[in-house]
């Protein structure tokens, strides 16, 4: 019962998928990634097969093939083990494992509640399911401005990012990365509340090789409460080895993240240094966190209301942890007032500020829904059904609305027709160390095309993710002066290139004078009953420039 609940909770999340699939721009095709982010994960997972099979892997963006091999997550290795073994689409391949990944931490934070709480009564069932369905005010708020201004983008202004940075819990799990996460710290909160100590030490470390931000966060998480329970309090439940080992996690992930990385590439301190001086404004402010935490920071706030039943509430080992979790993630999510913000603080965001308070206030909730569920029969069933629609007023919002407004359609990748045909034959045997190049286009801000080759392909691109490439300017501006100046620098004739035009466009003539030939097209004439019109050209240079 409890796990096909879990895939109930789960499906609504998958709407924005389904509007992907079912609803693409003229002549263009889904990818299945509705976020730019989101082929980056599978970009890395087949780079530990792309070019010879290895533990660690190297940064899929960059277009040298020596890049050294420094990267690993165990997730990627496991995507990456599946799509060599199987041959999946990338993008199906992800979702198949956001699935699994969804219903598991759904089924995971209900086991944390059921330890916690018990579910003994309807109150308990609707508060649990609305730890997975409850949002906060973000929407209503923003509803209010978009009538004042006309403007129905206006419902996500008081959310992160279009509401992609994800203030509550539930609505990580349109992201098949973020549920993943999620179902692991939910892992090490089970174990902790069952006790399990050596085992949640190992799901920790397991998280911190998975993720630096949120592997951090667990880790401070822990320390903190261990520290709490142990130092202070003196709860002798806890091993004495236990805060030793999460102290020794915490050096190790932060070395390994923030010294041993950087030292053994010079890529990635070139990457780092970008996202210091160009992506450092990723905060959120008071307009944001007030109305996105205003439902559970009330919950909460009522089980701390007076010294008695806050002594109360805190007496319990379980409510000091979701207590510790609210504080560390808000710590960590406004961390911009302590350090540098390029430590992108929206990174700790995610539902965990949320999920403490949750699970804070949830007897509050508990216990005023069991009273509505007995009070006066259907009225105050109602009553509950209104509580109910107003926590889950932000995500149905954000689900319905997601397809539909162009601030967030917008994020959702699809490619040109014939774009799987042309990564299907470069990434035939033949291909094998070429060198793409294609032109860079002014209205893709994520480069989609070159971007996604090095999902798709085992080929290295010299301009792809736009945060994640090596001197990313730089190599724009050498890809502008390929096109429109004809000019082949010297780097590009180490190996066999690649170039890749759109249907239509030619190459620069300086590829056909050094002997680039055509090995593959399927562009089509405008008007074609058999495709849209659309595809590529490639054009393949063997011989080093003169």
């Amino acid at each position: 019962m409890r796990w096909g609940l879990s895939l109930l909770l789960y499906l609504p999340f998958l709407a924005p998928v389904v509007c992907h699939y079912l609803a693409p721009p003229p002549g263009m095709e889904p990818t299945g990634f509705i976020q730019p982010d989101l082929p980056y994960y599978m970009s890395n997972a087949r780079e530990h097969f792309d070019e010879g099979f290895g533990i660690f892997y190297s940064l899929p963006f960059s277009p040298f093939a020596e890049s050294p091999r420094i990267y690993f997550q165990p997730q990627s290795l496991l995507l990456g083990a599946i799509h060599f073994a199987t041959g999946l689409d990338p993008g199906v391949l992800f979702l198949l494992f956001g699935l699994l990944s969804g219903v598991a931490f759904i089924r995971l934070a209900l086991a944390v509640f059921e330890t916690a709480f018990g579910l003994d009564s309807p109150g308990k069932w609707l508060t649990a399911i609305t730890m997975v369905w409850g949002g906060g005010l973000l929407c209503l708020a923003g509803a209010v401005r978009a009538i004042v201004t006309g403007d129905l983008n206006d419902l996500f202004f008081y959310d992160p990012a279009y509401g992609l940075w994800f203030l509550n819990l539930g609505r990580n799990l349109i992201y098949p990365h973020e549920s993943y996460y999620h179902a692991v710290f939910f892992a090490v909160l089970l174990l902790v509340a069952r006790g399990r100590w050596a085992w949640a030490v190992a799901a920790a470390a397991w998280l911190s090789a998975s993720h630096p931000f949120t592997g951090l966060q667990l880790l401070c998480v822990l320390i903190a409460w261990a520290g709490l329970e142990r130092l202070w309090i003196g709860n002798r439940e806890l091993p004495r080895w236990w805060l030793p080992s999460l102290v020794g996690l915490l050096i190790v992930h932060l070395a390994a993240y923030r010294l041993l990385l950087p030292a053994l590439s010079f890529e990635h301190r070139v990457i780092e240094d970008y996202w210091i001086r160009f992506v450092q404004d990723w905060t959120y402010e008071i307009e944001h966190f007030l109305p996105g935490y205003a439902l559970v920071g009330i919950a909460a706030g009522w089980q701390l209301r007076s010294p008695g039943v806050a002594a109360a509430t805190l007496s319990r080992p379980f409510a000091r942890l979701a207590l510790v979790i609210a504080l560390v993630s808000f710590a960590l999510a406004n961390n911009e007032f302590a350090f540098r913000p390029n430590v992108q603080p929206l990174h700790f965001t995610r539902g965990y500020v949320w999920m403490g308070l949750f699970l804070l206030g949830a007897p509050a909730v508990i216990g005023l829904t069991d009273r509505l569920w007995q009070w006066r029969g259907l009225l105050g069933k109602a009553a509950v059904a209104a509580g109910c629609g107003l926590w889950w007023a932000d995500n149905a919002v954000f689900l319905t609305a997601f397809h539909l407004l162009p601030n967030t359609a917008e994020h959702e990748l699809y490619v040109p027709a014939g774009f799987h045909e042309l990564a299907q034959f470069l990434s035939e045997p033949e291909q094998a160390g070429c060198l793409v190049l294609l032109p860079d286009d002014p209205t893709e801000p994520f480069n989609t095309v070159a971007y996604l080759l090095t999902t798709y392909t085992p080929l290295r691109v010299w301009h792809s993710h736009p945060y994640n490439t090596p001197f990313i300017k730089r190599r724009m501006a050498e890809i502008e002066s390929l096109f429109s100046g004809n000019e082949f620098l010297d780097a590009w004739s180490l190996r066999p290139v690649l170039v890749v035009m759109p249907a239509g466009r030619l190459p620069p003539p300086v590829v056909v004078t050094l002997g680039g030939h055509q090995v593959f097209s399927n562009a089509m004439p405008s008007g074609s009953l058999r495709r849209a019109p659309g595809g590529f050209t490639v054009f393949r240079l063997d011989r080093p420039v003169e």
